[in-house]
């Protein structure tokens, strides 16, 4: 497996998104997108924000897929990589202002990955004794607390302390960020944000972007969210395109707005580089992240339908992954906008 596609292959995190680790700057609303908007509740407005009560204990189920197909000089490799796990939030404190602290830690994992070349590698903190090498680090993160944090209602991280070291568990937001104000359906907001890669003379960049978020339909409780990565400052060289495609997800998130928390989200990523090492050479990044609440301790589970959204558990001999779905009729491209 060549060096690159190993190092994206390390950067999969099973406990946070990656869209959310990039370096953040305050959410802005902006102007209302109105085009096609027909929900019958498109008059009405909503006031976001996350609701927590102190010694509340929340679980979301979370599942991250990620395939790597790269062709260099004539060589096909394929890397594969599977992850769920039980994420847990378990709320300590609750201001009158709506800001809550609460202990991030992951209850459980259950980790795969196939590289071209070599044996499968497996590991489930319920069913195995010790882990392989491979998974040593993450099978250290299971049931200990992780990090504090202390996260206002409109989801701005005020202060966050880790506990110890952990993938995917560093900088940037650990949820999505709300709008300041009410909104109607159609309204956007968006979240600035720079991505850091390295030049070809090992030089950093940032590369600006932003998490552009829109409220799509309102359904009894459940509002619908779409949000898009897009990447503000023009990028001519593969090399650096290669650098972002793990973090130019887009997806769906469903939001409770009387529990005022995420019941269900999942983000997409289906992107292809070509030339990033040499004229011959190709990278396709096919990820799927899907997050799902579990039943609280207070009893409240998600209120939308109990379909779930991840479709991830694979078949029952947890051979192969099951693969994200593709766009329909089209293969999504890195998105550019100047």
């Amino acid at each position: 497996m060549n060096a690159t596609a190993a190092r994206m292959l390390l950067v999969v995190c099973l406990f946070i998104p990656s869209y959310l680790r990039a370096d953040q700057q305050t959410a802005s609303q902006d102007a209302p997108d109105s085009d096609g908007v027909q929900d019958e509740a498109a008059a009405e407005s909503y006031l976001l924000r996350y609701q927590f009560n102190k010694g509340q204990r929340l679980r979301w189920k979370v599942a991250h897929l990620v395939t790597i197909e790269t062709q260099m000089k004539g060589t096909t490799q394929k890397a594969e990589t599977r992850s769920i796990s039980t994420k847990v939030w378990q709320v300590t404190s609750v201001g009158q202002n709506g800001l809550a602290t609460f202990v991030h830690l992951v209850d459980d994992i259950d980790m795969w990955q196939k590289v071209t070349g070599r044996q499968e590698i497996r590991y489930n903190s319920k069913e195995d004794n010790s882990p392989p090498p491979e998974y040593e680090n993450a099978a250290a993160q299971v049931g200990i607390p992780l990090a504090t944090v202390s996260l206002a209602s409109t989801g701005t991280v005020v202060e966050r302390v880790n506990s110890r070291q952990q993938p995917g568990f560093g900088g940037g937001q650990i949820t999505i960020p709300l709008p300041e104000s009410m909104i109607k359906v159609g309204d956007s907001w968006n979240q600035p944000h720079n991505i850091t890669v390295k030049l070809k003379d090992g030089r950093p960049r940032k590369i600006k972007c932003r998490q552009f978020y829109t409220l799509k339909k309102v359904r009894g409780d459940t509002a619908t969210i779409t949000m898009d990565t897009q990447v503000l400052t023009p990028i001519d060289d593969p090399r650096i395109r290669v650098q972002l495609v793990q973090r130019l997800s887009h997806g769906t998130v469903k939001f409770n707005i009387r529990e005022g928390r995420i019941e269900k989200q999942q983000m997409d990523l289906d992107e292809t580089v070509l030339a990033f090492n040499g004229p011959d050479s190709s990278m396709k990044y096919l990820a799927r992240f899907t997050e799902e609440l579990l039943q609280s301790d207070d009893g409240s589970t998600s209120t939308d339908d109990q379909e779930s959204v991840t479709g991830t558990s694979g078949p029952s001999d947890k051979k192969t992954p099951k693969r994200p779905r593709q766009a329909r009729g089209r293969t999504r491209k890195l998105k550019l906008r100047r």
